[in-house]
């Protein structure tokens, strides 16, 4: 993470690592900051904070400036955001480091450190705490804003998630791993602030608390927590790339805004909705419901509808059907939905085209008394 400049050149400190190894262990280790003050004691091999053993982290990295000799003149003024005091063989060294500056001071001479290791210098006990979990709740409606654009909204109605955009098509697999991922989630770093000066950045907004999360480099992102001065990343939030636009919509959201245009010709919208065969999600459903529930779109491309949604038998899926069969009198579109409502219920009636209006209205009766039994009972499905 760290590069160094020494007197005479750049020494990466993986290399005064090994120099810190043969030198003499410090046996006590103070840390001070604006935020807190705490020691770590050496004992029996290993560093303790409280009794209890630690992993040093980047303080590991730290550590070598010790035993390096700095050089350099040192501005005036400015007061150490984090200064570090090691005890080895009975005397006390002292390092003094500038994290928005890239700079560490010792016995008045001062260098610069280029790379992004410093912004995860330890400023407070808990950056050696392996176990701290958070959580941003989304218990109300949110949405995300990046670049002064809102490109995913969401609302919390009765219990359940809706799409706040009308006329696209959220990716509901990113929505819940998204959720699922601001939930319990473990701190995998705690970062200086200064990290996010230029960095790309999103913000989410649930009711009227903001969190900005600030892509610190590669796959980490971090956020600035309510709880805390200085920023918070986890690994959970890897797979977000670059938060933009693209990764909250359905990957068929294009097909699916063309089967919805009703200005395009219905052969096209069929065509495309067949192209959807084999395919399932919560917006595809979405479009597919629709169709089939909108009474001035063609019965050809409800039967289609019909037919993809066949393939998903869920609660959903049977209330739309029981819904169109309720609403719709084409003796073609009733087979179609009498046959989806069977893969769920076999013995139900079948509606062919040839039954007498005696019969058919006989059957849709026995379909509605059907569906009343097993409403809202997700054990009958």
């Amino acid at each position: 993470m760290f590069w160094i400049r020494l007197t005479r050149s750049f020494v990466l400190l993986g290399i005064l690592s090994a120099h810190w190894a043969i030198a003499q262990t410090a046996t006590e280790i103070e840390l001070t900051s604006r935020y807190d003050r705490f020691s770590l004691l050496r004992s029996g091999g290993q560093y303790k904070l409280a009794g209890k053993s630690v992993k040093l982290g980047t303080l590991e990295e730290i550590l070598p400036l010790f035993s390096a000799a700095i050089e350099g003149d040192c501005p005036k003024g400015g007061k150490s955001d984090l200064t570090v005091k090691a005890k080895i063989s009975g005397q006390w060294i002292e390092r003094k480091f500038y994290v928005a500056e890239r700079m560490v001071r010792g016995d008045n001479q001062c260098t610069t450190i280029n790379g992004d290791g410093l912004y995860f210098a330890p400023l407070h006990h808990s950056w050696f705490d392996p176990d701290e979990t958070l959580t941003i709740s989304l218990k109300g409606p949110f949405k995300v804003v990046k670049n002064d654009e809102v490109f995913a909204t969401f609302d919390y109605v009765k219990g359940d998630w809706r799409n706040g955009r009308p006329g696209e098509y959220p990716n509901w697999d990113f929505f819940n791993s998204f959720r699922d991922a601001l939930t319990d989630f473990p701190v995998q770093h705690r970062i200086h602030p200064s990290a996010a000066k230029d960095k790309m950045s999103f913000t989410l907004e649930v009711g009227k608390k903001k969190y900005t999360f600030y892509k610190i480099s590669g796959s980490i992102w971090a956020v600035k927590h309510p709880k805390y001065a200085w920023l918070v990343s986890s690994a959970r939030w890897g797979n977000w790339l670059d938060m933009d636009k693209e990764i909250w919509l359905d990957r068929s959201a294009p097909q699916l805004s063309f089967i919805a245009d009703k200005g395009k010709q219905t052969e096209e919208r069929r065509g495309t909705m067949a192209s959807l065969e084999g395919q399932w999600t919560p917006s595809i459903r979405e479009v597919l419901t629709q169709v089939l529930l909108d009474k001035d779109e063609p019965v050809t491309l409800k039967v289609e509808a019909v037919r993809l949604m066949r393939n998903k038998p869920t609660i959903e899926n049977v209330e739309a059907w029981i819904k169109a069969l309720m609403d719709n009198d084409d003796v073609d579109l009733q087979y179609a939905l009498s046959q989806a409502l069977r893969v769920r219920n076999p013995k139900g009636p079948s509606l062919t085209p040839d039954l007498t209006e005696a019969k058919r209205s006989e059957a849709i009766s026995e379909w509605r008394t059907w569906w009343k039994s097993v409403e809202g009972s997700k054990d009958k499905f």
